[in-house]
Parts: structure tokens; sequence; C-alpha cells
């Protein structure tokens, strides 16, 4: 293997590491705050397809050059950096002594959305008048588990509302 396909599956196994580690907080939150369960529930299982795609992406479509330019422009030490804070939050959820309110759970989750390699998932699915093949295979592969930033901040609002 040479070294730019060693960097490439380097770079989509992080970014699937990312994702894994998203899912885990999402798990976490389902267990934490049981009138939330299925929100958080699904978001979870959303995350967890993303790291699927993330792998299929890189197994079967990246070859063929069908995986969209936006998914890997990202740095290894961007994703190293993303790796860690997600790690430091899942500790943090993990600890019996665990307080976390709802409201900050949403919070947390909602910066996670909006960081750049979460949003790039978002801002891939959104539809633009001269797509490529590679995004429009992204979105029909992805399309049952787009907008978790726009669903969450529905929850902060409904949150706050009441």
């Amino acid at each position: 293997m040479d070294s730019a396909q060693n960097s490439k599956e380097i770079l989509f196994r992080k970014l699937s590491e990312i994702e894994l580690l998203v899912r885990d907080i999402y798990l976490r939150f389902s267990e934490l705050f049981e009138e939330d369960r299925d929100f958080w529930w699904r978001l979870a299982i959303e995350e967890g397809d993303h790291s699927s795609l993330i792998l299929a992406g890189m197994e079967t479509f990246e070859p063929m050059h069908l995986f969209p330019e936006e998914v890997k422009a990202f740095s290894i030490d961007e994703l190293d950096e993303s790796i860690a804070r997600k790690k430091e939050l899942l500790d943090q959820v993990k600890r019996p002594s665990c307080s976390m309110s709802r409201e900050e759970a949403l919070r947390y989750s909602a910066a996670m959305e909006m960081s750049d390699i979460e949003r790039c998932f978002q801002l891939l699915m959104e539809e633009v008048d001269d797509e490529s093949r590679e995004r429009q295979l992204f979105q029909r592969l992805n399309r049952d588990s787009a907008e978790h930033g726009r669903r969450i901040f529905a929850r902060i609002k409904d949150l706050e509302t009441k």
C-alpha cells in the first residue's frame, strides 16, 4: 500500500472513530435522560450509520472515486483533536457522578453537530444545483440520518418553552 493510500485509510478510520464516539455519547445520554431516551437512541443509531457509511466509502466508493472530496478534506491533526475532545466528553458522561442536565447534554450535542466534521455531513446532505454523482450517492446512502443539528436545536427550543 502506498503512503497516499495509507493516509486516506487513516483519515477514513479516524472519521469513523469520531462517528462512533458521538454514537457512544448519545447512547450514554439515552441512559442518563430517560425522558429523551428515544431521541438520543435514534441519533446514536444514525451516528453508527455514519461510521458504516464512512467505512463503506473507504472500501468501496473511494477506489471508484465516488466519495465526496469534502469528507476527505480534514487533516489528521484536526481529526485527532476532535477525537480527544469527544473521548474527554464520553469519559465525563460515563462517570457515576455525572450531573449533566438535559439542557447541557443538548448544548454539548449541538456544539458537536456544528463542529466542522459533523457539519460536513450536514452540508453534503443539502441539495445544490450542480450536484456531483458522488454527492448524490452520499445523499442517497445517508438520507435517513440527516439534520441532527436541526433536531437537537428543536429539542432545546422545546425544553426552553416548558
